[in-house]
C-alpha cells in the first residue's frame, strides 16, 4: 500500500487566560451558587427537563408579568464581562410590543 505523505504545519498555540469569575451549569440542581433569585412563587426552577446541556437547566414558566431572575453579585471592580449561556425558547408565544430580556449587566 502507498501514500503520500504530507507535512503538517504546526499549529499555533494561544496563551490561555484564566479570568473565571463565576460558574453555575446548574448542575448542582439547585440555585444555591447565585447571590440571590426571584422564583416567583417556582415559575423559576432548576429542572433535568430543562438541561440543554449536562444534566440540569434553568426553566422559567412565563405565565404573567412578574420578573423572573437569578443575580451573582461576586464580581466586583472588573474591567469586562463575559457572558455564555444557552437560550430554548420552547414555543415561546409574546404579543406584539412585549419585551423578553434574557440577560443584564449591571
Amino acid at each position: 500500500m502507498t501514500g503520500w505523505l504530507i507535512p503538517q504545519r504546526p499549529r499555533s498555540q494561544s496563551p490561555v487566560t484564566q479570568d473565571l469569575i463565576f460558574s453555575d451549569g446548574f448542575e448542582g440542581g439547585s440555585l444555591s451558587a447565585w447571590t440571590s433569585s426571584v422564583t416567583g412563587g417556582g415559575d423559576l426552577s432548576v429542572t433535568a427537563q430543562a438541561a440543554l446541556k449536562g444534566n440540569f437547566g434553568l426553566q422559567a414558566l412565563i405565565n404573567d408579568n412578574t420578573s423572573l431572575y437569578v443575580t451573582d453579585d461576586s464580581p466586583t471592580a472588573e474591567k469586562r464581562y463575559r457572558a455564555r449561556f444557552y437560550f430554548d425558547p420552547n414555543g415561546i408565544t409574546m404579543a406584539s410590543g412585549d419585551n423578553h430580556y434574557l440577560a443584564a449587566g449591571l
